[in-house]
C-alpha cells in the first residue's frame, strides 16, 4: 500500500507544523534564557552597588570614629597638661610659702 497524494500532503503539513512549533519553542527558550541572564546581571549589579555603598558607609563611619577619638585624645592631653601646670604652680607656690615661713621662723642674729 502506497501513500496517496492527500496523505503525503497531510504528512508534509504535519511535519512543517511540528518543525515550526520546534522553531518557535527554540526561539522562546532563547528569549527566556536571555531575559533570565539579563535579570541575573541586574541583580548582581544591584548587589554590588549595595555592597559598595555599605563599604563606603562603613569606611566613613570608621574615619569619623577615628577623628572623634583623636579629638577626644587631644582634648584629654590638653586637659592633663593644663592640670599638670596648675599642680606644678601650686607646688612651687607651696615651696615658696614654706621657704618664706622658714625665713621668718629662723632666729635672726
Amino acid at each position: 500500500m502506497g501513500k496517496s497524494k492527500g496523505e503525503s500532503v497531510e504528512c508534509d503539513q504535519l511535519r512543517e507544523f511540528v518543525e515550526k512549533q520546534a522553531a518557535d519553542l527554540e526561539a522562546a527558550m532563547k528569549r527566556l534564557s536571555e531575559q533570565h541572564r539579563e535579570k541575573v546581571a541586574l541583580y548582581e549589579k544591584q548587589f554590588l552597588q549595595q555592597k559598595h555603598q555599605r563599604q563606603r558607609e562603613h569606611e566613613t563611619a570608621v574615619v569619623e570614629m577615628e577623628k572623634r577619638q583623636l579629638l577626644e585624645r587631644n582634648q584629654l592631653e590638653q586637659k592633663q597638661l593644663k592640670e599638670k601646670f596648675i599642680l606644678q604652680r601650686q607646688l612651687l607656690m607651696t615651696r615658696q610659702v614654706r621657704l618664706e615661713l622658714s625665713w621668718f621662723s629662723e632666729p635672726s642674729y
